[in-house]
């Protein structure tokens, strides 16, 4: 064992060395008493922990009857010591002073890599079956585990933080999990009288984020069917328009899913965006199929002439709107992982909404919409009737 000190900007100095007499094979991770001045370190071919005495530079004692350990954690305040072994899957717990077990716990598969987060009193340990298990270090029980896709090679807990990050070589990824899984901590963990959880940070954040936009959007929406309606004063043509919203949500969802964008609280400012602007288009076709039955034209002639001449400023429309946003969507500077999942939303919401609503609006509305005279059509019948009233009057 060789031991470093390292002061100011001065290079590495060899400080001492120990000499594991009796120790065979490779040794792996370790774990470092700040107070006492020990280091506890894995002798994974020898099958046992070593518990080194760096004041006087020797070791001072060994664990034994160990299966391949390969992770041990040291938790200064309870004064506990835990191993993780390759072989059967154990965490044993040990007290640091006495050294004497405490206790264990059984994964039936290989535990490797042990971390302790002495924040929440919590010791998370890794298993070979693809899982990261979450153990109470107060009374050594298993309160919950994080599944992962495969084997975690090595993880690391956030310094200050709410996150693990999770080395998975067999998945090739690395996971970040959110270690305070709300929930699930609730459901399991048991607080004394007079005590709470409460999750702050990033993660309070994104809890406030999400409660606000469940009002925002219900609002944003209805908001919008009224203003639709009371441009039409037609609840059959307002509901008209807002199939617009559908159809541009459909986009905006497969463009996330091509790119492969997560759902995220800028996507969704994205998509209240859309639905604001989804509408406009309806709302111009549909207009000018009103204008055009009001000069006594039949739903069919209608809805063709009023499409293709339409077509221009509808397409106009979308593709400045899209096109303003294509620099954000393919941004890779400074605020760029806000920019790229709102304009994504937009421009494959615009794009679905424009298309879609060329083709199926027009279609709905010459099913829904009923033949019925005109203000022009009526005012020209009543002057034929006062033409022919007029002789039988004389």
């Amino acid at each position: 064992m060789v031991t470093l000190d390292a002061q100011g900007g001065t290079p590495l100095k060899l400080r001492t060395t120990v000499a594991f007499q009796g120790v065979e094979g490779r040794i792996d991770h370790f774990a470092f008493d700040a107070a006492g001045e020990r280091l506890f370190v894995c002798a994974l071919g020898n099958n046992t922990v070593e518990v080194i005495d760096l004041r006087k530079a020797k070791r001072i004692h060994s664990f034994t009857g160990l299966g391949a350990p390969q992770g041990v954690a040291y938790a200064p305040e309870l004064n506990r010591i835990f191993v993780a072994n390759d072989n059967g899957g154990v965490l044993k717990i040990y007290d640091s002073k006495s050294f004497q077990p405490l206790g264990e716990l059984q994964f039936k598969d290989d535990a490797d890599n042990v971390r302790y987060d002495e924040a929440s009193k919590k010791v998370y340990v890794g298993f070979g079956n693809g899982g990261i298990a979450i153990v109470d270090a107060l009374d050594g029980k298993e309160v919950g585990s994080i599944k992962l896709s495969a084997h975690p090679e090595a993880f690391a807990l956030e310094k200050n933080g709410k996150r693990i990050f999770a080395n998975v070589p067999n998945a090739r990824q690395v996971a970040v999990i959110d270690r305070d899984a709300e929930q699930r901590i609730k459901q399991q963990v048991k607080m004394p009288e007079g005590y709470l959880i409460e999750f702050g940070g990033q993660y309070k954040n994104l809890q406030e984020a999400r409660a606000r936009l469940a009002i925002v959007v219900p609002a944003a929406l209805a908001l919008i069917f009224i203003l639709i309606f009371l441009a039409f004063g037609s609840l059959r043509q307002a509901l008209l328009v807002y199939t617009g919203i559908p159809l541009a949500v459909t986009g905006g969802v497969l463009a996330l899913w091509l790119r492969g964008m997560p759902f995220s609280i800028t996507a969704a400012v994205g998509f209240i965006a859309l639905s604001g602007v989804a509408v406009l288009n309806g709302l111009v076709m549909i207009t000018y199929f009103n204008q055009l039955r009001e000069e006594g034209r039949p739903i069919r002639e209608s809805v063709i002439e009023g499409s293709l001449t339409r077509l221009r400023p509808v397409l106009m429309t979308a593709l400045v709107a899209s096109l303003g946003f294509v620099p954000m969507a393919i941004a890779t500077g400074t605020g760029a992982e806000v920019q790229r999942p709102l304009s994504t939303v937009v421009i494959g919401g615009i794009l679905s909404s424009t298309f879609l609503t060329l083709i199926v609006l027009p279609v709905l509305y010459s099913w829904f919409e009923r033949e019925e005279k005109s203000s022009a059509a009526v005012l020209e019948e009543v002057e034929e009737t006062k033409i022919e009233l007029a002789p039988s009057s004389l």
